[in-house]
C-alpha cells in the first residue's frame, strides 16, 4: 500500500494530514497577486506548511480504508510502518523525497518538510493588459405616427350609465330570488304541516250517556200507615263486561338451549377479566374460565331455533371478528 499517493488527495481535501511520529501537514490557499509595477499578476498557489509535532487522528486511516477497501486497523498499520521507515531513512540518509508535494529533511536533529515547486503546476506569471472599454451607445427607435382618434367621451359616459343600471337590477333581482324562494317554503309547510291534536277526531268517539239517579223527592207526605219497608239493594250486581275486549297477549318467543360460546383467549388473566366486565357490563352473561393455561371469556347465548352455526357467527361478529369463537362443550 503506497502511502505517498494518497497524502496529496487528503491535503487537497481536508487542508490537513496528521502522520502519527512524524508531524501534521497544513495545506493553505494564498490568493492571486498583482505586481503595479511589472504589470503581472501572479496566479493563486497553494502553501504547505509542516509541524513536527504529530497527534492521533483516525480521519486518514478512514480515508485510505475507504480508497483501499479494507479496514481501518490495517490501514492504520500501514500508515505507521511508513512513518517508521521514514524516519529510519532520514536517520540513515538525512532526505526523504514525497512525490509531487516535497521533501523531509533533518536539520539540527529535527525533521523539516520543504515544499515542491510542482504545487505550482508550473503557471508563469501573465502580464495584465489594461485596455479600455467603449460602451456603446443604446440604439434609438424611430418616433413612430400615431394614427390613433381620440375619444369623444360617449363611451365613457355610456360606461358609466351601465354601471349605474347595474347597481338597480342586482340588488332588485336578488329581493326577487329570496322572494320566490320563500313563497314555494310557505306553500310547502301548509301543505305538509302536521295535523294539531285537538283537530285528531277517533274513529270511535261515541257518546255514552251515564243515567242519573232520580233525586227529586215526592212532594206528597207520607203517613206512618203507608210507609213500606224497602227492600235492601244489592250492590254487588254482577257488571256486564261482554262489551269490553282485552286484548290477548302475544305468545312468547321460543327460547332455544343456552350454549356457553368461547369469544376471547389470553394468557393475561388481567385482559381477560377486563374484557368480561366490559361485556358484563352491556347485559351479557359473561365469564372468566382457566383453560390450558390460558383463560378463556364465555358468553352464555342461545338460538330460538338451537342453530349452532348461526350463534357462533353472531356472536364473532359483535365480540371478536378475527379471533376463534366457538362453543364450550
Amino acid at each position: 500500500m503506497d502511502i505517498n499517493q494518497y497524502i496529496g488527495a487528503f491535503l487537497l481535501k481536508n487542508r490537513y494530514c496528521s502522520l502519527p511520529g512524524l508531524g501534521v501537514f497544513d495545506l493553505k490557499r494564498v490568493g492571486a497577486s498583482s505586481q503595479s509595477a511589472e504589470g503581472k499578476v501572479s496566479p493563486p498557489m497553494y502553501d504547505i506548511t509542516f509541524n513536527p509535532v504529530g497527534s492521533i487522528d483516525d480521519t486518514f486511516a478512514s480515508f485510505i480504508a475507504s480508497k483501499e477497501n479494507v479496514s481501518i486497523a490495517n490501514a492504520s498499520n500501514h500508515i505507521r510502518t511508513y512513518c517508521i521507515e521514514v524516519k529510519d531513512l532520514l536517520q540513515k540518509g538525512g532526505k526523504f523525497e514525497v512525490p509531487n508535494l516535497g521533501r523531509f529533511e533533518m536539520r539540527n536533529g529535527k525533521i523539516a518538510f520543504f515544499q515542491s515547486n510542482d504545487l505550482n503546476l508550473g503557471v508563469e506569471p501573465v502580464p495584465a493588459v489594461f485596455t479600455e472599454i467603449k460602451v456603446a451607445a443604446p440604439p434609438q427607435e424611430e418616433a413612430k405616427l400615431d394614427y390613433s382618434y381620440t375619444s369623444s367621451g360617449k363611451s365613457d359616459y355610456r360606461r358609466k350609465k351601465n354601471l349605474n343600471v347595474m347597481k338597480f337590477i342586482v340588488p332588485a333581482a336578488a329581493v326577487l330570488l329570496l322572494l320566490v324562494i320563500s313563497y314555494f317554503g310557505y306553500t310547502y309547510y301548509q301543505e305538509n304541516k302536521s295535523v294539531s291534536p285537538e283537530e285528531a277526531t277517533p274513529e270511535n268517539n261515541t257518546p255514552v250517556s251515564v243515567p242519573q239517579a232520580d233525586t227529586q223527592q215526592s212532594s206528597t207526605p207520607l203517613s206512618a200507615d203507608t210507609l213500606v219497608p224497602t227492600t235492601p239493594v244489592d250492590t254487588n250486581v254482577n257488571k256486564d263486561t261482554s262489551l269490553v275486549q282485552t286484548p290477548t297477549p302475544p305468545p312468547p318467543a321460543p327460547i332455544g338451549k343456552e350454549y356457553r360460546v368461547v369469544v376471547f383467549s389470553s394468557t393475561d388473566q388481567a385482559a381477560a377479566n377486563a374484557k368480561s366486565q366490559k361485556w358484563a357490563r352491556y347485559g351479557n352473561k359473561s365469564n372468566v374460565i382457566p383453560m390450558n393455561g390460558a383463560f378463556v371469556v364465555t358468553i352464555d347465548a342461545s338460538h330460538p331455533l338451537n342453530d349452532t352455526t348461526k350463534l357462533v357467527d353472531s356472536l364473532r361478529r359483535f365480540f371478536n371478528p378475527k379471533g376463534d369463537v366457538h362453543i364450550l362443550k
